[in-house]
């Protein structure tokens, strides 16, 4: 059974702290620039391994919750991601799973096989939702377990790109497939290097000068021995027909998901992309303000944790500046911070999100609010004592002045 439960936490700087559901296997969140509204998807298991399936709500506001919308059955949905176009109405899903039919056979500890990554459409602002359709395969290789997809819808042409991870049981590799401007199909997928690249992350940023010019910006660790990890950053202005030449960005010793990459649509040509420094025990930050062709120093945050997320809030507001939105999260611990793009002041921890036993990536999102002239972020994490609970908080963020 769903519950929806608001949680009055004593000192909790976040407001509208909800418990979504138990047995969750996997998130995302979504923030509607043109409605305020957001956006929530999870799989979750309601009985036995086959008993899988993708839920979806969204959150007015003012706090208004819409029903929940229960779609077809998956198994073995461990990874989902969530995008928008921005108007309103066409919501995307990708995620990592396999679909349950009669004849389908996989053992329910997901073994080498049993995975691959579909999408999911809805045209009306999460209401209904189309079946769900795989992304196209090339049969090139032996990598044929698919995870780890990240989504991404361009509004400014309306073009979609899905990024993901194969593997073969012993080697893993990326590949990407993307769908044009006014289109529903998607060209094959293309794989991206030939080294041990895990955990993506997609991001993208316009041209200040013609919005219709992306750069499409990745970000994924690999894997250098048994406990040594690398991440590193591309950049494509050819919708990834052609690729910088990877960048290293830092060396750490943990297998999480280690870089992440934060932009936004109204905050043009600035791009951060966020990393650990685990020797010092820190989470920094690099700022691009000309679409990554150049970086800042490291700026420190917060202290590492096992997870981050990150958020770049846009400025529709006079008087506003953007703000990058920092959350870390792991076991019993969690910090909160904002950064000033345009002061360069970092403020740690002024809202701390709280203990919530955290044991995966938080989803993290923002927007400006014109009417109170602030910005509203958006969190969703998986906690409890088994880090299978979903929590949907929100917090409301008055920029420097």
């Amino acid at each position: 059974m769903l519950t929806l439960l608001v949680l009055a936490v004593p000192g909790f700087a976040w407001e509208n702290r909800i418990k979504v559901a138990d047995d969750v296997t996997a998130k995302a969140i979504y923030l509607d620039p043109s409605t305020g509204l957001t956006h929530v998807v999870w799989c979750q298991q309601l009985a036995g391994p086959k008993d899988l399936y993708m839920f979806y709500k969204r959150v007015a506001p003012d706090g208004t919750q819409s029903k929940v919308v229960k779609m077809e059955a998956t198994y073995g949905c461990n990874e989902v991601s969530l995008d928008g176009q921005g108007d309103g109405k066409q919501l995307f899903i990708a995620y990592s799973g396999a679909r349950v039919s009669g004849d389908f056979e996989c053992s329910p500890s997901f073994l080498y096989g049993c995975l691959d990554v579909y999408t999911k459409q809805s045209d009306d602002g999460g209401n209904s939702w189309n079946p769900s359709v795989a992304v196209p395969r090339t049969e090139f290789n032996d990598f044929s377990n698919r995870t780890s997809p990240r989504v991404m819808q361009v509004r400014e042409t309306v073009r979609t790109i899905v990024v993901f991870s194969k593997c073969n049981g012993t080697h893993t590799r990326m590949f990407y497939v993307t769908r044009p401007e006014n289109s529903i199909i998607y060209g094959l997928e293309t794989q991206l290097g030939s080294t041990e690249r895990l955990f993506p992350s997609l991001a993208y940023t316009v041209d200040p000068v013609n919005p219709k010019n992306q750069v499409l910006h990745l970000a994924w660790c690999e894997r250098f021995g048994q406990k040594t990890y690398l991440s590193f950053y591309s950049q494509s202005k050819t919708w990834g027909v052609i690729w910088s030449t990877p960048a290293a960005i830092a060396r750490h010793d943990s297998g999480v998901p280690a870089v992440r990459l934060a932009t936004s649509s109204t905050a043009p040509g600035i791009v951060f992309r966020i990393f650990p420094d685990t020797p010092y025990g820190k989470w920094v930050v690099r700022m691009s303000k000309d679409q990554g062709f150049s970086w800042t120093a490291n700026i420190n945050t917060l202290p590492y944790y096992g997870y981050i997320s990150g958020a770049l809030c846009g400025v529709k507001v006079k008087g506003l500046e953007p703000v990058l939105f920092l959350l870390s999260l792991a076991n019993s611990t969690g910090a909160y911070g904002t950064y000033s793009v345009t002061k360069g002041l970092f403020e740690k921890e002024r809202a701390p999100f709280g203990n919530v036993g955290s044991k995966t990536v938080p989803d993290l999102v923002c927007m400006s609010v014109p009417a109170s002239k602030s910005m509203v972020a958006k969190a969703a994490i998986m906690g409890g004592d088994n880090g299978r609970t979903l929590y949907y908080s929100s917090h409301d963020h008055t920029p420097y002045l």
